[in-house]
């Protein structure tokens, strides 16, 4: 039977008709709580975005009329208020979807596989590249998705140090292995990709492929050193040393290298001298770092009371949404027993909106919510006015400023279509936050 080709006009047409003004669909944000709920806006033009905040207020202030008015006049910062600012830049990240031309021909044979087809695969990209946006709120700058666990390594597969972490991990997916002091554990003219998963046991098993293509090669043979406990793995072209989060050239000469800088980069474990986006937060590292609490040992419910009033004690706002992985939600639903409540949260996107626990706050309720991509053991208990995922355009979106949907491979049968965003995730109060370590354990 006779069939025609396929042309550009039909799948640019698919193509329009999917992704208008080149924003994904709002039905794939269900999947997405982190990324759904948190404030976005599309205007981050520019070289960078500035982001002021005032940390503390004007201390012209005495019994005494005339101390206070020297310290008005004459005192640190002339009495005056702590103003500080972050100048942040924006990141960049793709994801790119290749069709060969013989699979789109065999396609047109019966009515609607083509547009079957172009549906089916557009929304597999377009899902992992929320699914990685997802990942990189929550995270810490770094791109870091697992890290090897003590003995972790043998003939090609690596055991994760958090079993949890193999979410983080699809199969296909080119990685890079570290050790925590930047060095990469290579295999000379050979890429690294994930061959397989054990979801529960937390292993990878990593394949490599020779960089112009070929056949995989189990059990890989590293240049130097193997892996071993403490290395780091990441997405392939993600990875950036956690001293130079916010700070290292490439970020900051507005290159776009790396991940956008997640809640774990705001609120960070540990503070020090060291600049994030131009500002030294250790001159008030509470208020301008958010907090973290060590629950090991403490129940739930009473990790959530503890961490709250830290926050609160500081007067500078109220957490009202916690963000915990569904593991950890588990068990916190038997700690709270009969006193638990239930209630849905609507998003910013239209449509979209999720189920949540409600914890009887300090001021008023605040929502729980089971987030996949939320690092286990790990509550992140914020004020999410306090955030903002600032792009130029939507995010992800559809790579087609040339109005080109989708692109003839110069020097292959093949079609490509490109996602992707330019941006950074902002906190412009990062006092009002505060991130639970140890949660459960």
């Amino acid at each position: 039977m006779a069939y025609s080709n396929p042309t550009y006009g039909a799948v640019q047409a698919i193509l329009k008709t999917k992704y208008p003004d080149g924003a994904i669909p709002q039905a794939m944000y269900k999947d997405f709580p982190f990324l759904s709920l948190v404030k976005k806006t599309t205007n981050f033009d520019g070289d960078f975005r500035v982001v002021a905040l005032q940390n503390e207020r004007p201390q012209g202030s005495s019994s005494v009329f005339g101390v206070a008015q020297g310290i008005a006049q004459y005192g640190l910062r002339g009495g005056g208020g702590s103003y500080n600012r972050f100048q942040v830049y924006r990141t960049r990240h793709y994801g790119i979807l290749r069709m060969d031309g013989e699979t789109m021909k065999a396609a047109v044979r019966s009515a609607g596989a083509l547009v079957d087809l172009w549906n089916q695969e557009t929304d597999g990209i377009s899902k992992n590249e929320m699914a990685d946006l997802e990942f990189q709120l929550f995270g810490d700058g770094t791109g870091v998705r697992g890290s090897v666990a003590t003995g972790g390594y043998s003939a090609g597969t690596i055991t994760l140090a958090t079993t949890a972490n193999a979410v983080y991990f699809n199969l296909g997916m080119q990685v890079q292995i570290f050790s925590t002091a930047g060095v990469e554990r290579t295999v000379t003219g050979q890429y690294l990709y994930v061959q397989a998963i054990d979801r529960k046991a937390g292993t990878v098993t990593i394949v490599s492929i020779p960089t112009g293509g070929g056949a995989a090669t189990t059990n890989p043979t590293f240049s130097g050193s193997a892996p071993v406990a403490t290395d780091v793995i990441s997405r392939a072209g993600d990875f950036q040393l956690s001293t130079a989060v916010g700070g290292s050239a490439s970020v900051t000469s507005g290159a776009g290298a790396g991940v956008v800088c997640g809640v774990q980069a705001w609120v960070p474990a540990t503070v020090t001298s060291a600049t994030y986006w131009g500002l030294d937060r250790s001159v008030d590292p509470v208020r301008l770092a958010g907090q973290h609490l060590n629950a090991a040992g403490l129940p739930l419910n009473e990790a959530l009371m503890e961490a709250e009033g830290q926050v609160a004690i500081q007067g500078v706002g109220h957490p009202d949404h916690i963000f915990v992985n569904p593991l950890d939600l588990q068990n916190l639903k038997k700690a709270l027993g009969v006193d638990i409540r239930y209630d849905r949260v609507q998003s910013n996107v239209a449509g979209v909106s999720f189920k949540a626990v409600e914890y009887d706050g300090m001021q008023g309720p605040v929502k729980i919510i089971s987030a996949p991509f939320c690092p286990r053991n790990k509550a992140m208990m914020l004020n999410l006015a306090s955030w903002e995922l600032a792009t130029l355009g939507p995010a992800p979106q559809m790579l087609d400023w040339d109005n080109n949907d989708y692109l003839r491979v110069s020097n292959n049968d093949q079609y490509e279509v490109r996602f992707g965003h330019y941006g950074q995730f902002i906190c412009n109060n990062p006092g009002a936050n505060i991130v639970i370590d140890n949660f459960g354990l």
